[in-house]
């Protein structure tokens, strides 16, 4: 299905570690209202909306050395763990045959975006993060979020749900934001989500996988190209084998 949850990728003190600098971020006032940035909008200026019915997070954007994130290392461990696993599963590193080929086209990668959707029904409505138009996000391949939620109960909200290309009304999987929580997505047309309202503070850090070599296209577009989508098993499978391999028990 093109989408990937992995749970426990940190240690549980690892990842309490990262809520804790994200926590400390926010409350030093390092986060912001968030915008909406596509095709139709020319600038990061004029991609803010305040408007909660549209998108209703707080968001900072960060290197993650000691001089952009000076809350403590657990990130900055967070994204080098995350960088390997990626560049392993697309055949980089000297890892061998890759084990999801699209992967190889990855070039970099964006900041670091630390989110806060701070409850009274807070919301992010369907949208692409790739829509391969904006010079701000048409380099996107994958997006990888990791969610810090200590328990998250049903009716808290905050789930990201993700739909099917083409059919705005079949929901394909909806994911709980739980804690130490990964979800990976393509970022393109293939993976419409949205992030319902939530009524407690939900906080995500998110990363963005990119080709910088991208022109501007689509990496496919619907009904034009038959592409080979890589399947939710084949993610998972490929994932879990990395972590298995570099945590303890």
């Amino acid at each position: 299905e093109g989408n990937a949850v992995i749970d426990g990728v940190l240690l549980p003190q690892q990842a309490a570690a990262l809520r804790a600098e994200v926590e400390a971020a926010h409350h030093d006032g390092k986060l912001a209202h968030a915008g909406l940035v596509n095709g139709k909008i020319a600038s990061v200026d004029a991609s803010t909306y305040m408007e909660k019915a549209t998108r209703g997070d707080v968001i900072g954007w960060f290197d993650s050395d000691t001089k952009g994130w000076p809350y403590g290392r657990q990130l900055d461990a967070y994204l080098t763990k995350l960088g390997t696993m990626i560049a392993e599963l697309g055949g980089g590193s000297g890892s061998g045959a890759a084990l999801v080929p699209e992967l190889s086209r990855i070039t970099g990668r964006s900041k670091a975006m630390v989110a806060c959707y701070p409850g009274d029904g807070a919301r992010y409505i369907r949208h692409v993060d790739n829509d391969g138009k904006h010079e701000l996000c048409r380099t996107r391949v994958l997006t990888a979020l990791m969610y810090l939620n200590e328990n998250w109960r049903p009716g808290d909200g905050g789930e990201l749900a993700i739909f099917a290309p083409g059919d705005a009304g079949r929901e394909r999987e909806v994911v709980q934001p739980l804690a130490n929580r990964i979800l990976l997505f393509w970022s393109d047309w293939r993976t419409p989500h949205e992030v319902r309202p939530a009524y407690k503070p939900r906080y995500a850090v998110t990363l963005w996988l990119l080709d910088n070599t991208c022109n501007g296209q689509l990496h496919s577009a619907p009904g034009k190209v038959e592409i080979r989508t890589t399947s939710l098993r084949e993610l998972n499978e490929g994932i879990n084998g990395q972590v298995d391999d570099d945590d303890p028990e």
